[in-house]
C-alpha cells in the first residue's frame, strides 16, 4: 500500500512540474504597425520586436500595441514569432 502512494505522488509531482514549466513559458513576439490609408502611405512601416514575455507582459504590450487601432489609417497587429 505504501509503494502505491509514493507511485501516486510521484505522478502528482511531476504533472506539477510540467504545469509550472509551461506556465512560466516566455515568448517573443512583433508589433507590426502600417499605414493602410490607401493614399501614398504617410507614415512609415515599424515593427518592434518584443522578446521574452511571460503571458501577462505580453497582454500588456499587445493592449499598447493594438491601441493605436483607433485611428483608420494606421493599423497595428500582434504576432508571436
Amino acid at each position: 500500500m505504501c509503494k502505491t502512494k509514493t507511485n501516486t505522488m510521484k505522478k502528482l509531482l511531476l504533472a506539477v512540474a510540467v504545469v509550472a514549466f509551461l506556465a512560466s513559458c516566455k515568448k517573443d513576439y512583433t508589433c507590426t504597425c502600417t499605414d493602410t490609408s490607401g493614399i501614398l502611405p504617410l507614415l512609415p512601416t515599424t515593427t518592434t520586436p518584443f522578446s521574452n514575455l511571460n503571458k501577462s507582459d505580453a497582454d500588456d504590450a499587445k493592449t499598447v500595441c493594438t491601441a493605436t487601432n483607433t485611428a483608420s489609417f494606421y493599423t497595428c497587429t500582434w504576432a508571436e514569432d
